[in-house]
C-alpha cells in the first residue's frame, strides 16, 4: 500500500485545484490506474486574498509543520508506508520545508513518527512550483494593495517568500538539495500564459540534479494540474512518472528488506559455533554406512518423519562424528524425501561443547544458531519471524532497525521467534534439527530435553519438524526420551570398529604376513581390541595407533598382544598414561598449558601459549617485548611440534581455512582437520596465525579437570 499526498498552491483548494468539469482526477481517475494506493488531499489557507475572512497569516514554516503533524497522525498505524507527494505552486515549497524538518527529526532521533515521513518519501511531482521565486510576484503585491483598499488583510509573509531569490527560498533550496538525492523528483512547468503572463517560468520551476526529470504541461499555471479525462497528455505524463516512482519504491524496498535480513542473520551468526563443527573428526572412509541400510534405524526414522530420535553412547563412541555425517551426507535428504510430500527440507545443526565458549553450551547459543541456519536457507521467513517477535514493529522493514551489533535479546524473545518459525501463515516449512551433545548443555538438562520434544508441537498444519539428538546415556535423558525412538551407539558401532581396525592394520605388510601365517591369532588380536574398547571408538583409534608404532620395532605377534593387554580399557587411565610420557624437562611447560586452558575455558592460538615456553632461567620474569618477538621469529614453525610434545598427544592443532559456502559454515572462517602444512604462498606469520589449539576430545577436558582441580565431570 502506497500513500499519494496532494498539496495545492496559491488560491487553491484540496479538491478544486485538481478538478475540471466536475472530475477530480486524484479521486476519480487515479485509483483505476494505480492499485494499492491511498489518496490524501491536504489543504491549507494559502489565499492571497480571501473575501470571506482575513487571509491566513501563517508562513510557509507554519504550513510545513501542520503538514507534518497531520500526516503523522493519519500514518500512526503504518508509519513505514511509502509516500509520494504531488504539489501545485506554493504546495511544493510547503512539502520541501516539511521534508527538511522531517529529515532533522530522523537524524536527531527526536521524533520517530515525524522522521519516518522523510525516510519513506520516494518521489515528488511539482506542478509549477516557484523554486527560485516568481517573476510575477509584483503582480501579487498589486493584489495585496487592492485587498487593503477593500479593508481586508493579506498574507504578506507568503508574498515575501515568493520574491525571486529571497533569503527564505535560497536557504530552502540549499537545504533541500542536501536531502533530496535519494528522492525521485519531477518538475512540470507551464507552457501557456495567463492573462497576466507566465506565472512560473521553466527556470523557476526546475531543480538541478541527475535525479530530476523536467517536462512541460500544455496549459497555464492555474490549469496545469487539472485533468478531465485519461487521454489528456498532462495526465498521461503524470501517470507515467507515478509508475516510475512506484517501481523505484519496489526496488528500494527490496534492497532495504535484503539489508534488514542480512543484519538479522549477521546478528544471529555465531562464529564460534562453527568452530566446533569443524573440529569434529570426519567419519573414516567406509564407516557409518549402516545408517542408510534397510531395516529399523535412522534411515527408517528419516523416512517416517516421526518426532524425535535419541542417539546415546559412551564417551568417545563417535556420537558427534555420526551427527556430522548425518548432516552432510546427501542420502539424508533422499531419505527425508522418500515418503513425504516435499523435497524441500531444511537441515540445521548444533553441537554443544562443554569446552567451548559460553554460547556453545547455552540455550541462547542453540536458538541463535538454529534460527540463523534455518533462516539463511529460507530468507522469505525472516521478516515474518522477527516482526512477530517484536510487537512494536508494524511492517516488513521497521522504521528504526534494531542495532543488532549491540542487541541483547532475551531468551523469551528468541523463543517467540523460534516458535514463529514453525508456525508461519504463508506456507509450510520442513525442518530436520540435528543437535549433538545435549549432555554438555550448561543449564537444566531436563528442561532442554522437554523443549526439544516440544518442537514438533510448535508446528502449524503445514509444517513438519523432526529432531535427532545425541548425548551420553544419562538418567535424565532416559526419562525425558522414554517414549521416543532410541539408538544405542555402542550396540551398532562394532561394525565400524572392525572396518577401521582391518583397514588400518591390514594396510601394513607386516600384519598381512602375520595373518597369512597365523590367521587365528591375528583375529584374536583384532577381537581383543573390540572387546576392550567397550563401544569407545576413540579407544580403538588409540589402540591401533599404539600397535602401528610397535611394528617398525619388529615386535612379534605375542609382543603385540602384550602391548594391547597393557593398555587400560578406561579412557581416563589411557589419558593418564599418555600424560606420564611427557619428558621431565617439559613437564613444567605441560602443566602451565593445561592449567591455562582449563582456567580460561576457551581455545588458544599457539602464539598465546608461547609464553609457556620461556626458558626456565627466566622463570618469574616475563621476557621483554623485543625478546618475545625474537623468540617468535626464530622458533615460529617449531611451536606446533613443541605443543605436540608438551601436550602429550592430548591437544590437537587445527588450521583455520576460509569456509566454503554452506549453511553450517557461514562464518568467515572454520576449523578443519586438513593438513597443517604451510602453503607455498603463505608467510610464516600468516601460517602461525591460522592455527588453533584445543583438546583432542571433550573427554580429555573432563580428565584434566579432575586431575588439576578435582572437579567432578
Amino acid at each position: 500500500m502506497y500513500s499519494i499526498v496532494f498539496v495545492h498552491g496559491l488560491n487553491g483548494d484540496p479538491i478544486d485545484t485538481w478538478s475540471q468539469e466536475g472530475i477530480c482526477w486524484p479521486r476519480d481517475l487515479l485509483p483505476n490506474d494505480l492499485k494499492n494506493i491511498r489518496i490524501i488531499m491536504w489543504g491549507c489557507d494559502a489565499k492571497i486574498v480571501n473575501l470571506a475572512q482575513y487571509s491566513s497569516q501563517i508562513s510557509i514554516f507554519g504550513h510545513a509543520d501542520n503538514l507534518l503533524g497531520d500526516l503523522s497522525r493519519c500514518r500512526r498505524i503504518e508509519i513505514d508506508r511509502p509516500l509520494i507527494f504531488v504539489a501545485h505552486s506554493l504546495g511544493g515549497l510547503i512539502i520541501k520545508e516539511a521534508l527538511d524538518g522531517s529529515s532533522g527529526y530522523l537524524h536527531n532521533t527526536t521524533n520517530a513518527d515525524l522522521g519516518a515521513i522523510y525516510k519513506n518519501t520516494y518521489g515528488i511531482i511539482f506542478f509549477g512550483t516557484p523554486h527560485r521565486g516568481s517573476g510575477k510576484t509584483t503582480q501579487a503585491h498589486f493584489v495585496v494593495n487592492v485587498a487593503r483598499l477593500m479593508l481586508q488583510k493579506s498574507n504578506s509573509k507568503i508574498i515575501s517568500n515568493l520574491e525571486r531569490d529571497s533569503d527564505v527560498l535560497e536557504r530552502q533550496r540549499k537545504s533541500f538539495a542536501l536531502i533530496s538525492e535519494r528522492i525521485q523528483l519531477v518538475c512540470f512547468y507551464e507552457e501557456q500564459p495567463t492573462s497576466i503572463g507566465v506565472i512560473v517560468p521553466e527556470a523557476s520551476a526546475s531543480i538541478d540534479g541527475s535525479h530530476v526529470r523536467v517536462e512541460s504541461i500544455p496549459k497555464h499555471h492555474m490549469g496545469m494540474c487539472k485533468f478531465a479525462w485519461k487521454g489528456e497528455i498532462g495526465y498521461q505524463r503524470t501517470l507515467g512518472h507515478l509508475f516510475d516512482i512506484l517501481e523505484t519504491v519496489v526496488k528500494r524496498k527490496s534492497i532495504e528488506l535484503e539489508e534488514y535480513e542480512d543484519q538479522i542473520l549477521e546478528w544471529l551468526c555465531l562464529e564460534e559455533i562453527f568452530r566446533r563443527y569443524g573440529e569434529i573428526e570426519t567419519a573414516y572412509r567406509g564407516t557409518l554406512e549402516w545408517i542408510f541400510s534397510q531395516g529399523p534405524g535412522i534411515s527408517e526414522w528419516l523416512q517416517s518423519g516421526d518426532g524425535v530420535i535419541w542417539v546415546s553412547g559412551v564417551p568417545g563412541s563417535g556420537k558427534s562424528t555420526l551427527m556430522k555425517y548425518l548432516a552432510d551426507d546427501r542420502r539424508t535428504r533422499e531419505c527425508l524425501s522418500a515418503n513425504l510430500v516435499t523435497e524441500d527440507w531444511t537441515i540445521a545443526t548444533f553441537f554443544f561443547s562443554e569446552i567451548g565458549s559460553a554460547l556453545e553450551k547455552t540455550l541462547e547459543g542453540l536458538l541463535r544458531s538454529l534460527l540463523h541456519q534455518i533462516l539463511a536457507q529460507n530468507r522469505w521467513a525472516i521478516s515474518a519471524v522477527f516482526n512477530q517477535a517484536q510487537p512494536d514493529s508494524s511492517s516488513v522493514v521497521a522504521s528504526t532497525l534494531p542495532d543488532y551489533d549491540n542487541a541483547e535479546w532475551t531468551l523469551s524473545e528468541l523463543m517467540v521467534a523460534f516458535e514463529n518459525l514453525f508456525n508461519l501463515p504463508d506456507g509450510g516449512m520442513y525442518v530436520l534439527l540435528i543437535i549433538d551433545g545435549i549432555d554438555e548443555y550448561a543449564g537444566d538438562k531436563l528442561e532442554l530435553g522437554e523443549l526439544l520434544k516440544r518442537i514438533r508441537g510448535f508446528c502449524g498444519p503445514h509444517d513438519m519438524s523432526i529432531v535427532c539428538v545425541s548425548s551420553r546415556p544419562l538418567n535424565v535423558f532416559e526419562e525425558v526420551f522414554i517414549d521416543c525412538r532410541k539408538l544405542r551407539l555402542e550396540e551398532v558401532n562394532h561394525v565400524d570398529m572392525e572396518h577401521y581396525v582391518s583397514c588400518r592394520l591390514f594396510n601394513t605388510m607386516r600384519i598381512q604376513r602375520l595373518y597369512n601365517r597365523r590367521p587365528t591369532e591375528v583375529q584374536l588380536l583384532l577381537d581383543c581390541i573390540h572387546e576392550k574398547a567397550s563401544g569407545s571408538f576413540i579407544w580403538v583409534v588409540w589402540a591401533v595407533k599404539t600397535l602401528l608404532n610397535c611394528l617398525p620395532n619388529g615386535d612379534s605377534l605375542h609382543e603385540l598382544q602384550e602391548r594391547l593387554r597393557e593398555l587400560p580399557p578406561e579412557l581416563e587411565k589411557m589419558y593418564g598414561r599418555m600424560l606420564a610420557k611427557v619428558p621431565p624437562n617439559y613437564q613444567n611447560q605441560s602443566s602451565r598449558i593445561f592449567q591455562i586452558m582449563e582456567a580460561s575455558g576457551r581455545m588458544f592460538m599457539p602464539s598465546e601459549l608461547m609464553m609457556c615456553f620461556a626458558d626456565d632461567d627466566r622463570a618469574g620474569s616475563a621476557p621483554s617485548f623485543e625478546e618475545f618477538w625474537d623468540t617468535v621469529d626464530n622458533n615460529l614453525l617449531q611451536v606446533p611440534a613443541r605443543l605436540n610434545c608438551v601436550g602429550a598427544g592430548l591437544l590437537k592443532i587445527h588450521k583455520m581455512v576460509r569456509a566454503e559456502s554452506h549453511p553450517r559454515k557461514s562464518a568467515d572462517y572454520t576449523i578443519t582437520s586438513a593438513s597443517l602444512d604451510q602453503d607455498d604462498n603463505e608467510d610464516a606469520f600468516g601460517y602461525f596465525g591460522s592455527l588453533i589449539v584445543n583438546y583432542l576430545h571433550p573427554t580429555v577436558k573432563m580428565f584434566l579437570r579432575n586431575l588439576i582441580f578435582g572437579k567432578p565431570s
